[in-house]
């Protein structure tokens, strides 16, 4: 099977992919929420957010 065959093959079985919705949770002063409950402003912020540990 070449590549372009399996690349077929693949795409056909993703087409059956069910799958399951989940919550995403953020720390924002000091207490965690959904993310889907942010309004747009907040919701964009977090896309460009970085995330680094404290040491």
């Amino acid at each position: 099977m070449d590549k372009k065959e399996k690349l077929q093959e693949l795409q056909a079985e993703l087409e059956n992919v069910k799958g399951t919705p989940c919550d995403v949770y953020s720390r924002v002063v000091g207490y965690h929420s959904p993310v889907k409950q942010w309004n747009e402003g907040k919701k964009e912020e977090f896309e460009h957010r970085e995330t680094f540990q404290v040491k």
